[in-house]
């Protein structure tokens, strides 16, 4: 069934920053922008869309097939379980941000009792639910703001290829706060995200060269959503950046604790993976089993 959701030098800032001790409100009633691209994914091009690698287009003469797009989850899964569990998990129930066409979902279900698939594309869920034969799931529908899921109900949330296509820092900033008030005490996270680390000589013309960078690009993602409104052109992925500071700042201030940020290359393309960990603080009397 899917659920549909009501609702030593002085350091410069970083770009587009939010207030990092106090997650952006409007975010919570602002469905964002790139809810209009991605609905148009999920019907246009649902496996390309997850995975965006050249050839693999459904027009292409090596489009994704079913089974290569499911061996790629199982492989990339393993990769990405390793690590996590490698820095603390629980295995009681998931959520999964941004589910997608379900390639990574029935590979979480294996591990997890309960996974609770999350997407703002109808289209992608109705892909993900043709894959996913596991009645430990359930998907929901998404309006990209507040998470459908009660507080402290879940002891991990994962999310890949999902966080770089947000409108902005402060929607990322908004769900970092939203994933601390899901987990419960002694869970963990694992998040992809494209993060930008300033050069160690030049780090305020670096982040300025990030800010021109956000901007040029936020203009031509406004024309071409104005574009795609009108039917003209083929949908698109907006990209933006985490610098790295801001990254660290914000997560803590979500409430989460333990943060680290590794990056390693997946075995099936070599691709360089960077993922943001963090947990939930837990008291003495509460604590959640990791995997044995």
């Amino acid at each position: 069934m899917v659920t549909r959701m009501d609702e030593p030098a002085a350091k410069e800032p970083s770009p587009r920053k939010p207030n990092a001790h106090q997650a952006p409100e409007a975010c919570a009633k602002r469905p964002p922008q790139s809810l209009q691209e991605w609905k148009v994914w999920g019907t246009y091009d649902p496996l390309w869309g997850v995975e965006a690698w050249p050839g693999k287009r459904k027009s292409d003469s090596q489009a994704w097939s079913d089974a290569e797009f499911e061996r790629l989850g199982a492989t990339d899964w393993q990769d990405f379980r390793t690590r996590w569990e490698r820095y603390g998990v629980g295995p009681y129930r998931c959520l999964e941000i941004g589910c997608g066409a379900g390639r990574l979902t029935s590979q979480i279900a294996k591990i997890f009792e309960e996974v609770i698939a999350l997407d703002v594309s109808e289209g992608m869920i109705a892909e993900a639910r043709q894959r996913v034969n596991n009645s430990a799931v359930r998907f929901a529908l998404s309006d990209g703001t507040r998470i459908p899921a009660e507080d402290s109900s879940v002891s991990g949330v994962f999310s890949a290829h999902v966080f770089q296509h947000f409108d902005s820092l402060e929607y990322a900033a908004y769900y970092f706060r939203e994933v601390a008030r899901i987990l419960q005490p002694g869970g963990s996270m694992m998040i992809h995200l494209p993060v930008f680390r300033s050069h160690p000589h030049t780090p305020l013309l670096a982040r300025k060269a990030l800010q021109l960078r956000l901007r040029i690009g936020a203009a031509a993602v406004q024309l071409r959503r104005h574009l795609l409104a009108r039917a003209w052109g083929a949908p698109f992925m907006n990209m933006i950046y985490f610098p790295e500071e801001w990254l660290f700042e914000t997560v803590a201030a979500a409430g989460l604790s333990e943060v680290e940020l590794i990056q390693f290359a997946v075995r099936s393309n070599g691709a360089i993976h960077p993922f943001v960990m963090a947990r939930k603080g837990t008291s003495n009397s509460e604590s959640i089993e990791a995997f044995p």
